[in-house]
This record gives structure tokens, sequence and C-alpha cells, in this order.
């Protein structure tokens, strides 16, 4: 009995186990259909499975297969902002830059998440100067709507800092970290303040990263 829901589930199991995404894939239908697992789990492994299927096109270095697959994959609420950042970054991996930045701008623009705009930050491109800056505009319009965001000011600080505007990625980073401090934002200010030969100031910001790292790692350890 191929249909029954035990013999699906322990179908599923041994796949995952093997990796073997693509037949994950193809069993998705009948796992669903047949309601094997609750939905918060289906949905855990069909994101677990579109992200092993990109990873392995990304791994090989195919752009073509990488775009034919996403054609495939079914986006929901649930999973639309996991699947575009981590296509995103597939796309950046493989060289397609303009695909990458495209594909972000506009799911930031349609539904706002803050996996995407960190993801937006780190883009580079090798078009020039111009390329540069656009990225950098096209992220300060959305300050508009989200002007207190401190991952909008992160990623703006980041780009500010790739395109040489040093005192605007500057202030930029510091209104995030006032917002909320992180890690990342400290290091991007660190990092630029060094530059500037502002040492006790960089030092400073590395060591306020550091403790936010290690204060959540002790509160990791002691939740457990």
């Amino acid at each position: 009995n191929p249909h029954h829901p035990d013999v699906l589930r322990l179908l599923s199991s041994t796949y995952q186990k093997l990796c073997d995404w693509e037949s994950i894939k193809n069993l998705l239908p009948e796992l669903k259909k047949r309601k094997v697992l609750d939905h918060k789990a289906f949905i855990e492994l069909k994101n677990r499975t579109y992200l092993g299927l990109l990873g392995n096109a990304t791994v090989n270095g195919s752009l073509d297969k990488l775009r034919i697959l996403w054609k495939q994959v079914t986006c929901d609420d649930d999973n639309v902002a996991l699947l575009v950042d981590y296509y995103a970054a597939a796309l950046y991996k493989c060289g397609a830059v303009l695909d990458a930045e495209t594909l972000l701008r506009q799911n930031i623009q349609r539904c706002w998440d803050k996996r995407l705009v960190i993801r937006y930050g780190t883009l580079r491109t090798q078009d020039g100067d111009d390329a540069a800056l656009r990225l950098l505009a096209n992220a300060e319009h959305w300050l508009v709507q989200h002007n207190n965001d401190p991952y909008l000011l992160l990623t703006l600080g980041r780009l500010a800092k790739y395109c040489k505007h040093l005192e605007k990625a500057r202030s930029y980073l510091e209104m995030s970290i006032k917002l909320m401090p992180t890690p990342d934002a400290y290091r991007e200010l660190g990092e630029l303040v060094e530059t500037l030969q502002e040492l006790k100031y960089a030092s400073q910001c590395f060591r306020s990263g550091l403790e936010i790292i290690t204060d959540n790692s002790c509160e990791i350890v002691g939740s457990a």
C-alpha cells in the first residue's frame, strides 16, 4: 500500500536522511493529499526541500538550472521571504547580481521583511560607481515609510560605506545602533571609524558588539 500514511512518512524520513531533495519534492503532493504531516511540519519540510534543491544548484554553479528550479518553487505566506532570501543569495553567488537586486527590491516593496532588507545591504556590483549609488538610492526610497527601522538603517549604512560616503554611512549606522544595538551594526561602524583613525571609538564599537554576542550566548546556555 504505497499511499498509506505510515509508508509515506517513513519514505519521507528516509529521503531526508539521504538528502534526496528531488525525491521529496515529488513526494510533497502526496504527503499533503494524505495529510501525513500537520500544516507546520509540512511547511517546514517543503522549505527544507526547496532550500536543499537551490543549494545543490548553487554548488554546481548552474544559473540556468537555478532559474528553472525557481519556477517550480511554490511560495506562500509561510515561506515566501525565506525562499526569496535564499534564492537571491544563490543568484548573487552565481554572478546574477542584477537579477538578485531586482528580486529583492520587488519583494521588499511588495511585503516588507527584515531578511530581505538585510540581504539587500550585502549586494555588491562590478558595474562601477553609478551602479553602487543606484543600490543606495533605491534603499533610501524606503526611508519614507520605514525611517525608524534599524535593519533598513543598517543596510543603508553598509551601502553608503560601500559607496565611500563615510559620513552618511556613519550617521545611518549610529541611528541603527540607537534604535537597536546589534553586533553587525557595531562591527560595520567599528570598521568605518577605524579607517578614520578613530581607534578608541572603533575599539569601543567592537567591544560593544562582542558583549552582545556574549550576552546572547549566555542566555541560550541559561535557558538550556
